[in-house]
């Protein structure tokens, strides 16, 4: 076997896997499995068996694929050997997430990550730990072979031909897109050719020269800027079956009666459309049902090398989960078949059992099962503390022959309590050496469970042990950003706009117009009754897309309306202005305690987040604690989605506040929400000394009266409550921080306590409702608010379905859930028949386990209902829109709405918005009944969801109505009428100007008027950016530009972006090029028309100017504010002798 020294690096606890090899039961294991040997394992807890996995990767150099029962097992398995053997070495292998024999897409991401853990195990220099559940093991996958002879990799100086690249990565599943941001696309602007390989982390700009590939780089998917140089890049297949047997299927389904067509009311109907699309070699939802029958006829088992091993966890369980899922897919397809659907054409949806069982056993397989013959490890857990850090603290320090392993997220603060025991102990990030007998030691690393392995002498303790919980890891992923476009930039034509002069337009469309040779392009806007305006690109600032809701009727060009209108939202915002000056003002006189700097327990506390921190959140942390360390108090808004993270900024601001000895309290709209923040904070603090109390009618009056009694003593440090917190007998001993939850969701009554309570006492407030990014710039300087936008890691977009209500349909959306252990919100919003829509329901899946909330009952029942279904004991809660606010259940992973048509789009939104938190897939279902006619307004909303599905999609159209909302609750709702009448953008600068006006801040310069004329040719050829939204965002830069530096970077991105600028594009830089040195010389008027160039300057040029001219161009004509030149007296391009001319006057 190998050493273990040489192998220990590479782990992220090397060290102590390489104790492993001096375990005679684990070198029995170990040469079981050189010989091939098939061995069941018994006597040993899953911490310890994740240690024995982990040992066989690490010292005996093997590939191990460990196969749990559900998707989530094996999400935590994944975690626990990270943990073990760091992020790189562990790979997942998911399911595809669709179910056999459904009209479905699989997830692009599940695809893509099949894809690169297929890559991976065939090519990493080391051997690696593959985790997939045991449905996407069954999955069918391309075969090895495929995986290599189809993929391909180009290098620097690779001779291509472009058409020829385009259909190969076409046939291998690759989808041409106008900006490349996801794996499995491509995109070819010019000479640039922008590849997101499956099997890399990053997309891959190619420059072509001619047909010879000149340089690979690196970009970043969101600011499509090269990042750096690559040698070469391999291209592998973006789907896991290939399309080249597609047309003879198709062929094949119309043989078996598949094509007869069917009207739209066939319930079979999208199986008809299979064929079409099969015929046409394209990819139509349904297409993985045949992805044997296309190539896909091999297994994740089939690409292992010869030093692999197959576990199989939990071998009974196993057997039944396979069982089950064999099981519903026969089912499924007797269903299809009464329906009248052909089923002998489908191939097997999965691979069979006996065909998995023997490839395992090939490489030698090891199962988890309690037999007679199985080898018993003897590795058993260890004793549990649950919090009892005295008990726990004195069993570690008492010096013994055991080595001691304490994992845990709170390593520096265990340090610190053992140091004050004298005992000394450095907690690690990583443990690469082998430690010594009797060692203690310390790691920051999140194991799940602790385990003892007596043979070793060795003892590990986890979370689990010491404090009695432990929060789920998800493993590290790079978050992926979301870029948010530029409302302008989403603009369609028909959309309306608003003209900083004219008042409201509809864009037309982009038009082309040569004047006296000079081709340029404009931007057409249609005004009331004829008028229409050609408005040229290099004005486009002037315009800004219309939000507002309902866009009221179009201006009448030169009328005197649109000037009143302005007028009148210029003078409410002046007021708003004012009253949050006064305001900020007032508060800055008051003083509040200051808070001391961080303290190592509350570092120590923020270590133990197991999430990665998001940039904006952390900017949150840091805004609010600043807040805290001043000697004023704090009024802080936090704005971000539910599940973006503003809790954990209250608890790290509640923290800091209960360490100066001061007390919190955290006010909450619902008891629900309220019962939620208090198992958060009691979790994350439990290790500390700090006493969290409840106070909300889920407590009973002697219950509350206890509570409030200890709040006037100090013994409560933080209360979590509703507004039962601001009734009068409730007194603070020393209250020093309020954070309240979704504040405008409190009564009129309720904000007068709030503000007796808020007036020396540092307040922190928390929405969910977005407020808009031009909103929040314009109110810096007096209000204070932190946005969170970046979505956690590892969040998927949602996947929406508008469809009409069927039984089918609703059957396969609960069991789909069902079947990966997640949970189903079934929106039924009508009280009345809510107990006979849960009947039927029981009726369809008998299997699941149904339970029904909504606001009219007992507050208690609710409260017991919705605890329990956040404890998972029920499988799908029917309910009313009661769960539109705040709840977060990450294992809640669909959501049906019955009757969408009839709620609104903010509505809709929201509560699409309760699933998707995990980094499972998310579905909702929009559904409509067959005989109820849409309305117009309603069909739009539902598009409107379901075309925001992408992440951060929420800042399109699905927000506006939101924003709108959240801009209301920040300004009052009278401005409501101000909005809608001038459009959100141009409201959002009248009220940026007014602020600034008011706070006395100097005017952002606006660039002196300045005439140019070149009689150049401008303008962005679709050819050179051929997406209509990245050319109106490129022509908005461009009239943005304020300086040199500016233009330069912007002309080294198109370069980068874009390939070298064609002429029209390089002259219209140019003419903003002029019009910057203009302004820096002091000119009014540039033209070159003709022969000649013309300099007209604002004052008169000095004898000094004149004779630096003179000595460059001897025969300019200087008059006194006037230059004229010949352009057959430069010598060279006149563009350059025209910029130089402009040097000379500025210099």
């Amino acid at each position: 076997m190998a050493s273990t020294t040489a192998v220990g690096s590479a782990a992220r606890l090397g060290g102590i896997l390489a104790l492993a090899e001096r375990s005679e039961r684990f070198r029995d294991l170990a040469e079981r499995l050189e010989d091939r040997r098939s061995t069941k394992i018994a006597d040993a807890t899953a911490g310890a068996r994740a240690f024995a996995w982990a040992s066989l990767v690490q010292v005996s150099r093997r590939t191990v694929v460990v196969v749990a029962p559900s998707e989530d097992r094996a999400r935590r398995w994944r975690a626990e050997l990270a943990a073990w053997l760091g992020e790189d070495r562990v790979l997942s292998f998911p399911e595809r997430e669709t179910m056999p024999y459904e009209i479905g897409s699989a997830s692009a991401g599940a695809v893509h990550q099949r894809l690169l853990t297929l890559w991976r195990a065939h090519t990493a220099p080391e051997p690696v730990a593959v985790v997939a559940s045991l449905r996407a093991l069954m999955q069918h996958t391309i075969a090895p072979a495929d995986l290599r002879e189809r993929g391909r990799t180009l290098r620097a100086g690779d001779h291509v031909s472009w058409n020829a690249t385009a259909e190969w990565l076409f046939e291998l599943g690759y989808e041409p897109v106008a900006e490349v941001s996801e794996p499995g696309s491509f995109s070819r602007r010019g000479g640039i050719l922008d590849v997101y390989p499956a099997s890399a982390d990053m997309p891959v700009r190619i420059e072509l020269f001619g047909d010879d590939i000149e340089t690979l780089r690196r970009f970043d998917p969101v600011t499509q800027r090269s990042q750096d140089a690559a040698d070469a890049v391999d291209i592998l297949p973006a789907r896991e079956y290939s399309l080249e047997g597609a047309a003879a299927l198709a062929e094949r389904l119309a043989a078996s009666g598949w094509a007869a067509t069917r009207g739209e009311e066939d319930e079979l109907q999208p199986y008809a459309s299979l064929v079409e699309a099969l015929r046409e070699g394209r990819v139509a939802p349904g297409t993985d049902a045949f992805a044997p029958a296309l190539g896909a006829t091999a297994s994740l088992l089939d690409h292992l090398g010869d030093r692999a091993t197959v576990v199989f966890e939990d071998s009974v369980e196993l057997g039944l989960t396979h069982d089950a899922h064999e099981a519903q897919a026969d089912e499924r397809r007797e269903e299809l078949r009464e329906q009248g659907l052909a089923v002998a054409v489908f191939p097997p949806p999965y691979v069979p059992r006996d065909g998995l069982d023997a490839s395992a056993d090939e490489h030698g397989a090891v199962r988890v099962r309690p037999d007679a013959d199985a080898l018993r490890l003897g590795w058993g857990g260890i004793t549990s503390y649950a919090g009892r850090l005295d008990a726990f603290l004195r069993e570690v320090a008492g010096a013994g022959r055991d080595l001691r392993i304490v994992a845990s997220p709170q390593a520096a603060r265990l340090a610190e309590l053992l140091a004050d025991r004298d005992v000394t102990a450095t907690p690690h990030d990583s443990v690469s050496e082998v430690p010594t007998e009797g060692a203690l030691v310390l790691a920051h690393v999140g194991l799940a469970e602790g385990f003892a392995v007596p043979e070793l002498a060795l003892r590990v303790f986890t979370d689990a042990e010491v404090f009695g919980f432990r929060k789920p890891r998800h493993p590290e992923r790079r978050p992926r950003r979301v870029a948010v476009g530029s409302f302008l930039s989403d603009l369609k034509p028909g959309d309306h706009v608003v003209h900083e002069d004219h008042g409201i337009a509809r864009f037309e469309r982009f038009i082309t117009r040569e004047i006296a040779g000079v081709v340029r392009e404009y931007l057409e806007l249609r005004f009331a009754g004829t008028d229409v305006v050609a408005l040229p690109t290099e004005r486009v600032d002037r315009v800004t897309r219309y939000v507002g809701g309902t866009p009221p009727a179009l201006s009448a060009l030169g009328g005197r309306d649109w000037a009143a209108t302005k007028r009148k939202a210029k003078k409410a915002v002046e007021e708003i202005a004012r009253e949050l000056i006064r305001l900020y003002a007032a508060r800055e006189t008051i003083s509040a305690h200051a808070f001391g700097r961080d303290t190592p327990w509350q570092i120590e506390m923020e270590n133990a987040f197991p999430f990665t921190e998001t940039p904006d959140q952390l900017q949150a942390i840091e805004d609010s604690k600043r807040d805290m360390e001043r000697p004023r108090p704090m009024d802080r808004l936090v704005v971000g989605d539910v599940g973006y993270g503003k809790t954990e900024v209250a608890l790290r601001a509640a923290f800091k506040a209960v360490q100066d000895g001061k007390q919190v309290a955290v006010l909450v709209p619902t008891t629900v929400l309220a019962q939620q923040h208090f198992e958060t904070f009691s979790e994350r603090l439990a290790t500390f000394p700090v006493r969290v109390a409840m106070l909300s009618r889920f407590r009973t009056p002697p219950e509350q009266r206890e509570v409030v009694s200890q709040l006037a003593s100090g013994e409560v440090d933080v209360v979590i409550g509703t507004h039962r917190l601001l009734q009068k007998d409730v007194q603070f001993r020393d209250l020093g921080l309020l954070v309240i939850d979704e504040e405008h969701r409190f009564g009129v009554k309720h904000k007068e306590r709030m503000k007796q309570m808020r007036t020396e006492v540092h307040v922190l407030s928390m929405t969910a409702t977005p407020i808009p990014r031009t909103l929040h710039m314009a109110l810096s300087g007096v209000r204070d608010i932190s946005v969170i936008e970046t979505p956690p890691e590892d969040r998927q977009p949602i996947e929406t379905h508008v469809v009409e209500r069927t039984d089918d349909v609703l059957r396969e959306a609960i069991l789909r859930e069902l079947d990966r252990g997640g949970q189903v919100f079934f929106v039924h919003n009508r009280v009345q028949g809510i107990e006979h829509e849960t009947q039927r329901l029981r009726a369809l899946v008998p299997q699941a386990r149904f339970v029904v909330g909504h606001g009219q009952m007992d507050e208690r029942k609710l409260e017991r209902v919705m605890v329990e279904f956040a404890d998972a004991e029920h499988d799908v809660l029917v309910c009313t829109t009661i769960i539109e606010s705040g709840l977060d259940i990450p294992n809640v992973n669909t959501i049906v709405i019955d009757r969408a048509g009839q709620l609104g789009l903010a509505q809709l939104y929201q509560l699409r918005g309760r699933v998707g938190r995990s980094a499972a897939k998310a579905y909702a279902y929009l559904l409509h009944e067959k005989q109820e006619r849409l309305t117009d307004d309603a069909r739009k909303r539902l598009q409107a969801v379901f075309e925001a599905s992408e992440l951060g999609a929420g800042f399109k159209i699905a927000m506006h109505d939101l924003e709108i909302r959240g801009a209301g609750n920040i300004l009052g709702a009278e401005q409501h009428g101000h909005v809608a009448a001038v459009g959100f953008e141009l409201y959002t600068q009248l009220l940026e100007e007014a602020v600034n006006e008011q706070r006395g801040a100097p005017k952002a310069e606006a660039l002196p008027e300045v005439t140019v004329d070149l009689a150049l040719s401008t303008a962005i050829p679709d050819e050179y950016v051929p997406s209509r939204q990245r050319k109106l965002e490129l022509y908005r830069r461009i009239a943005e530009l304020r300086s040199l530096d500016d233009l330069g970077s912007l002309r080294d991105e198109l370069r980068d972006r874009y390939g070298p600028p064609p002429d029209p594009v390089r002259n219209l830089l140019y003419g903003v090029e002029v019009k910057l040195r203009a302004v820096s010389a002091g000119a009014t008027e540039v033209r070159a028309r003709g022969p000649e160039l013309r300099l007209v300057l604002s004052r008169d040029i000095t004898a000094q100017q004149r004779g630096a001219v003179t000595r460059v161009f001897p025969k300019a004509q200087t008059g006194q504010r006037q230059i004229r030149l010949s352009v057959l007296d430069t010598r060279g391009d006149w563009r350059d002798a025209l910029t130089r001319l402009l040097d000379l006057v500025a210099a």
